[in-house]
């Protein structure tokens, strides 16, 4: 309960662990501590892992979030299972009530869902909640992730000797057994699960002589036999008092896993219901309490059962017979599962599956295939094969007469699933071999409504393709593609062509083949224009393939119609994932919009770091400095940064960005250093770099052999590089004078422009004199460069752009461009903040100053004292009321309100005002004022006022409420309003302006209480309102609107008696 307690005035997130070994105690420590905290005002969210079950943890606290009323009531939706949905939640949850977080059984988390539990604790890391683990005293994957926040760690033991003993006597009510509690405790080792069974069998309970008289009978005799046998094997002792019946139907049940549904159970069992009250009667099967995830389709809306201990489930189901024909109808008709088990055992069947061939087909297009790609793209991704198993056994063992149709969907379907599981390593030779199978049996189905098989061939055969490195000849993947489609043109409406266009759309990107991007963009509008087009398929392109095209833009309205798909990308991927606000900041680093773009990085790195997607971290950190050094920071300074960065980055991670933005915007800025340690530092092997770039930073010996590289084949500069290296002199000019003639309109375009600035320039090319005639067109083009450049202030790039090509420009317009930029230099320079010299005091060491009901003060470590006579308190009042204030009080002003009837006269005003603050000096110290050449204040570095920091709290209040943080906005305004409400501000100060201030702040007061209860009532948090308008209420009786939002409070929490009495005295108080 500490815990629990300490973590109510937490800003972030605290960690306790329980270990213990199975039996221990630590699911009864949890029920009993939570059923506290509930009774304390929290919200506890729990999840239990199971042995074979799902341990995706972001789906079971999903499923968590939505099981209990309350918390139905303040999430008002139910949250996907995705982590972005789940941590809006307990950030929603932890701003509106104290929340506990609870995870049992985390040492069953391996692999992927560890690196998911990771993202989940990293995103809620600064959320105020507490998280509470339980685990078996084992090696733990997720110890390193919790270690930071880990703040309390208990581990269970069992019982004592002496604990023994006290349990025989209150037991027995007797202590003359010695020997047989010595024994108990020495087999059991006191586990307390471990003493229950053991008891079980020795205990005997027989009606007593009168009605309500009931008596133990000990069999001693047998006890200590039964106890050994008992401890060997928990679970037989544990099954030992079931007749033949219940044993069976328990070892069926265990085949569907520790965890099952009613539904399930009933397909499995003849008189189901009556069988498991009897299991649950006898203790072997018990109401699970906590959630579990479900793998099929559906989920069972009844209360889940779970057998009482794992040990005894895997006793049952490992003695059990395998009801094959029961386990299929289950698969067939998607009842609820959530454990693997029934696929594992359905795997290991091999030869003797025997089923009619619709009940096959029927599981196998049903709960197979469907949980197969459903696990797959989960954290349980593991789990995935035992399910591919199974469907395999059933292709090729089972005795089934197919049609040849629905045999070839089957195995199309199975081989879909294996090839989607090898995503992950495409190296392995079966990726290949399923590849191929699944083309010839896709190219074999003619039927018009199975020809979407053939485009999904091609999808996969794209990405072998690709990956395989086949010779041109045998790349026929796009010609089948496009042979089907024209063909078939209905085809294009399809989702796999949606995965194709994608798939095609991104080879198109990354060479820079804008010609292919702009042909499939016309494609796919024309899919979007038909009105047969389904909604799911426009959402579908809009998450997938249009972010393919708004980087293509080469003009003005190009440019406005990418802003145009951004929205609807925007519109149809908000919350979805990290690749949405991605695009949004290449497009405005791409037209170089810092103002913009700076907030939107320095937001997003955290997110992203949060959600552990490192390689947008890291792509958004490389964007940031490059707008940073294109607007005058040290490029030294941010490689470093940006190198820890990236050596934090898997292989994989780094496979995905494209470090040659930085070295482009290294050496437009001048920094050559920095841009030749960018090119050594990162790979440019993996992804498509700017051709514009390599120029700039290679030596011309070496263009010959970037006109070989593939990744350049679509770029603009390639006809003027291949004419140059070849010495064409009328093809260069010819290139050069159409690169030249293009408006800027992008950063990448203004590296190109260096690039051709670059080649025309070079004195070993042979072709200088031809190049001269160039020289009009360069000037236009540099020009239109250095007029973008100068719209966005990047002074760097535009001094380093005339260091190297000013000479194309006359000595007028380069000087006057120069000074221009200087400016822009000096305007950065003066922008940049200050070193702070010394640190703050703290709030114990600060004076503190009271204008509430009284006006004191208190020096620290002296006792409080009074502020005396009426000027000095008017001055002190003057000194708070210009913090809070929206204006600060002008000099003439200030002496007039502080000097009262002298004031009239400004010259005595000033000397008996500078006469009073001469003492409050004496009083508070020097240093508790700050003088400029307007007026005094306070120094609110060394000094704090109740009023003031009422006012910052209620402006933190406010700012918390549009952050939507709504439980520590109600934190702020209940330490507000009851510091403030009842008492008089500014006290024995009756000038018109104080009694304006006084106004000012109770009306601002009460405002404030009504928007915090309305907020909190619309987000279903009764009790948080109805504890700030209480307070309201108190303060002032007579206001209707409290009294109305009040009551309404005290309705929604079911409280209509008190509601009724608030309206009555509301009444009374009006009278």
């Amino acid at each position: 309960m500490g815990f629990w307690e300490a973590s109510g005035d937490q800003q972030t997130l605290r960690a306790a662990l329980v270990v213990g070994e199975a039996g221990v105690g630590k699911s009864r420590l949890f029920d009993e501590l939570l059923l506290a905290n509930e009774e304390a005002g929290g919200v506890v969210v729990r999840a239990k892992f199971h042995p074979g079950g799902a341990t995706s943890v972001v789906a079971l606290v999903a499923r968590s979030l939505w099981l209990s009323p309350e918390l139905r009531a303040l999430l008002k939706k139910e949250p996907d299972a995705t982590t972005m949905a789940v941590v809006a939640a307990l950030q929603r949850l932890s701003r509106l009530r104290r929340m506990l977080l609870v995870l049992e059984d985390v040492h069953l988390l391996a692999g992927d869902t560890v690196r998911e539990f990771a993202m989940l604790i990293n995103a809620v890391a600064d959320e105020p909640f507490a998280l509470l683990l339980s685990a078996r005293p084992l090696e733990l994957p997720v110890r390193g992730i919790i270690e930071p926040y880990l703040t309390l760690e208990m581990e269970l033991h069992g019982l004592s000797q002496c604990e023994t003993e006290q349990m025989w006597q209150a037991l027995f009510n007797r202590a003359d057994e010695p020997e047989l509690v010595a024994q108990l405790r020495q087999k059991t080792f006191g586990n307390p699960l471990a003493l229950r069974s053991a008891l079980r069998t020795a205990v005997r309970m027989d009606q007593g002589v009168m009605a309500d008289e009931v008596r133990l009978r000990f069999d001693r005799s047998g006890f200590i036999g039964t106890l050994e046998r008992n401890v060997r094997l928990l679970s037989e002792g544990m099954t030992a008092h079931l007749t033949a019946e219940e044993h069976h139907a328990a070892g069926q049940l265990a085949m569907l896993g520790e965890v099952f549904a009613r539904e399930t159970a009933a397909l499995l069992l003849d008189d189901a219901d009556r069988l498991i009250e009897q299991l649950l009667f006898k203790g072997v099967l018990a109401t699970s309490h906590t959630i579990s995830k479900h793998l099929s389709r559906d989920f069972s809306r009844k209360p889940l059962l779970a057998f009482t201990h794992t040990l005894l489930h895997h006793h049952l189901a490992g003695n059990a017979q395998l009801p094959i024909q029961r386990l299929m109808e289950i698969c067939a008709r998607q009842t609820p599962l959530y454990s693997i088990l029934p696929f594992e055992l359905l795997a290991d069947c091999g030869p003797h599956v025997s089923v009619g061939s619709n009940l096959a087909l029927e599981a196998f297009r049903g709960s197979l295939s469907w949980v197969y790609l459903e696990l797959d793209y989960t954290a349980d991704w593991r789990l995935a094969p035992s399910v591919g198993k199974a469907m395999g056994v059933l292709l090729e063992h089972s005795q089934i007469r197919w049609e040849p149709t629905d045999h070839a969907q089957a195995w199309l379907l199975y081989l879909n699933c294996l090839i989607r599981s090898l995503r992950r390593d495409n190296d392995a030779p079966e990726w290949e071999e399923y590849i191929l199978k699944y083309w010839q049996i896709a190219m074999s189905l003619e039927a018009p409504e199975l020809l979407h098989w053939r485009l999904l061939a091609v999808n996969f055969r794209l990405a072998l393709e690709g990956n395989r490195g086949y010779p041109p000849e045998e790349q026929i993947a796009q010609q089948v593609a496009t042979a089907l489609i024209d063909a078939h043109p209905e085809l294009v409406r399809h989702e796999s062509y949606m995965r194709y266009a994608y798939l095609v759309g991104m080879v198109h990107q990354g060479s820079g083949n804008r010609a292919g991007l702009r042909q499939l963009k016309q494609t796919i509008d024309g899919a979007l224009a038909n009105p047969a087009t389904t909604d799911a398929y426009r959402n579908g392109v809009c998450r997938n393939i249009l972010p393919l095209f708004i980087l293509m833009f080469e003009n003005a309205g190009e440019l406005e119609e990418s802003f145009v798909m951004l929205r609807q990308v925007e519109a149809v991927g908000a919350g979805l994932n990290l690749s949405t606000p991605m695009i949004g900041i290449r497009l405005w680093y791409s037209i170089g919009a810092v103002s913009t773009l700076l907030p939107m990085c320095e937001e997003f790195i955290q997110h992203a770091k949060d959600r552990q997607v490192l390689e947008y971290a890291w792509e958004s950190a490389m964007v940031r400095q490059c707008a940073l050094w294109l607007t005058g920071a040290d490029p030294a300074a941010g490689l470093q940064e940006l190198i820890a960065f990236h050596d934090q980055l898997s292989a994989t991670q780094r496979r995905l960005i494209n470090t040659s933005v930085a070295a482009g915007v290294a050496w437009l800025v001048g920094a050559g250093d920095v841009a030749a340690a960018v090119a050594e530092q990162f790979t440019f092997r993996y992804h498509h770099p700017q051709l514009g770039v390599m120029l700039l930073l290679q030596n011309p010996a070496t263009f010959p052999q970037l006109l070989l590289d593939e990744r350049f084949q679509h770029s603009r500069l390639r006809p003027l590089v291949a004419a140059h290296t070849e010495g064409a002199a009328a093809a260069a000019v010819q290139a050069a004078t159409e690169l030249l003639a293009k408006p800027i309109v992008r950063i990448e375009q203004v590296l190109d422009l260096c690039a051709a600035l670059t080649l025309i320039t070079d004195n070993e090319c042979g072709l200088l004199q031809e190049y001269a005639q160039l020289a009009g067109v360069a000037a236009s083009a540099l020009s239109g460069g250095l007029d973008w450049l100068a719209d966005r202030k990047m002074f760097p790039a535009i001094l380093h752009i005339l260091e190297r090509f000013g000479h194309f420009l006359s000595q007028r317009d380069s000087d006057s461009r120069r000074s221009g930029a200087q400016g822009f230099a000096t305007e950065h320079r003066a922008r940049q903040p200050k070193q702070a010299t010394a640190a703050a005091p703290t709030a114990e060491e600060k004076i503190a100053i009271t204008l509430l009901g009284r006006v004191e003060y208190t020096i620290p470590g002296q006792p409080q004292q009074s502020v005396r006579g009426g000027r000095m308190k008017a001055i002190v009042g003057l000194l708070a009321a210009d913090r809070i204030a929206r204006r600060p009080l002008a000099k003439q002003e200030f002496y007039r309100l502080a000097a009262g009837e002298e004031g009239k006269d400004f010259e005595l005003a000033r000397k008996t005002v500078n006469m009073a603050i001469a003492s409050l000096r004496k009083m508070l110290g020097d240093d508790a004022f700050l003088r400029d050449e307007d007026a005094i204040r306070l120094n609110f570095q060394r000094v704090r006022v109740d009023l003031v920091d009422i006012h910052e709290t209620m402006n933190a209040v406010q700012r918390l409420l549009r952050e939507r943080a709504f439980g520590r906005a109600r934190e702020g305004m209940v330490q507000a309003a009851t510091l403030f409400a009842g008492e008089v501000p500014f006290p024995g100060l009756y000038h018109e302006y104080f009694e304006a201030l006084r106004e000012e702040l109770e009306t601002r007061m009460r405002a404030l209480m009504i928007e915090v209860g309305e907020a909190l009532l619309r987000e279903g948090d009764a009790a948080g309102a109805e504890q700030v308008l209480s307070i309201g209420f108190d303060w002032l009786p007579n206001d209707e609107e409290l009294a109305a939002l009040l009551c309404q409070a005290l309705l929604q929490s079911g409280r209509r008696a008190e509601s009724e009495r608030i309206r009555l005295r509301s009444q009374i108080e009006a009278e």
